[in-house]
């Protein structure tokens, strides 16, 4: 699986009965020309939990609306010499920020004891957006497999919340390795339950990138056909949209929006 892919070639053969091993390669490169076509539909080069710092203008409100969604968590906003980093609890809420919740493609913060003051580009958030699994629970071993299709990493921890180090090379203990959604872990950590939180593509929207790879395995055999006639008695019409409408439905509450305010 390449980086940035929204599917799996299993998952796209599973689809399409496939059993043999033989178009692997040709469903592999499908789904990233697929997989780059839909993020750029979509207008979101942020599909699977990525960390992100932003700069944007402040408007004198007490609330933000960023430039990619879901927000799952904000590490910091600074502005004008303060930084706020602790979300807000309670009702009424104490100070510090919360996220509000939005449509998909966008996301929107509230400070609960100030306001973002006008200036141009005078506001840096740096958060965390996009889709994700949340606290999957493993045990650690030699090597775990992220259940869903993985996009990103978005740390791992102990059962108790202690965060482990992602490294690139051999874990030692308290850290982790993780390629292509396969996390590794250090023999001292061997049986521990660890919690995995990754990027993964929400159901409906994997689902319409399996659909767009099944069309284009499927069009080199009629390539330039528009009907086909079987023994005379039946006739095939074959569609000539860019998107058929169910992959269409299905991105389209995926679309990202301009934000305003």
């Amino acid at each position: 699986m390449a980086q940035g892919d929204l599917t799996t070639v299993g998952n796209v053969k599973l689809w399409l009965g496939i059993t043999s091993s033989t178009s692997d390669a040709l469903l592999g490169r499908l789904i990233s020309a697929v997989s780059g076509l839909v993020r750029g539909y979509l207008s979101r080069p942020y599909l699977g939990s990525t960390l992100v710092t932003e700069r944007v203008n402040g408007h004198g409100r007490d609330t933000l609306t960023l430039r990619h969604g879901p927000v799952t968590k904000v590490v910091s906003i600074a502005y004008d010499g303060a930084t706020v980093t602790t979300a807000a609890t309670g009702n009424p809420p104490t100070g510090g920020y919360l996220i509000d919740p939005m449509p998909d493609t966008v996301g929107r913060i509230t400070l609960t004891d100030d306001v973002f003051p006008r200036g141009r580009l005078n506001v840096q958030v740096t958060y965390w957006a996009g889709y994700q699994v949340a606290g999957e629970t493993y045990t650690a071993a030699a090597a775990v497999q992220a259940a869903s299709t993985w996009l990103t990493d978005a740390g791992v921890t102990y059962a108790n919340g202690t965060a482990l180090t992602a490294v690139t090379g051999a874990p030692t203990a308290g850290q982790y390795a993780v390629s292509s959604g396969v996390y590794t872990f250090a023999a001292a950590d061997y049986g521990a339950t660890v919690l995995l939180t990754y990027g993964s593509p929400p159901a409906d929207l994997e689902q319409a990138v399996v659909d767009l790879v099944g069309e284009a395995f499927k069009r080199p055999d009629r390539i330039g056909l528009i009907t086909k006639t079987l023994g005379g008695q039946e006739v095939i019409t074959f569609s000539q949209k860019a998107m058929t409408a169910p992959p269409m439905l299905a991105l389209a509450r995926f679309m990202r929006t301009s934000p305003v305010g």
